[in-house]
């Protein structure tokens, strides 16, 4: 079983850099996982589902639930 080592890229980084730039220099560190949010997120069964988005300060550092494929 292969380890995941993930990061957090801010998106201004990669505008800077090039996206090639950054994943070349990330998978030579032995990244395999990137994200481009600070939050994570994981689907809910539809019957119980909220559109609405989350408070500013709602929950910060839980799960977030979508309603929508990841």
């Amino acid at each position: 079983m292969q380890k995941t080592m993930a990061v957090y890229c801010w998106p201004p980084h990669v505008q800077a850099e090039s996206v090639n730039t950054v994943l070349d220099n990330l998978q030579q560190a032995g990244v395999n996982t990137v994200s481009t949010v600070a939050y994570v997120a994981e689907p809910t069964d539809l019957a119980n589902y909220d559109r609405r988005e989350p408070p500013d300060d709602g929950s910060k550092g839980m799960v977030r639930i979508v309603d929508r494929p990841l």
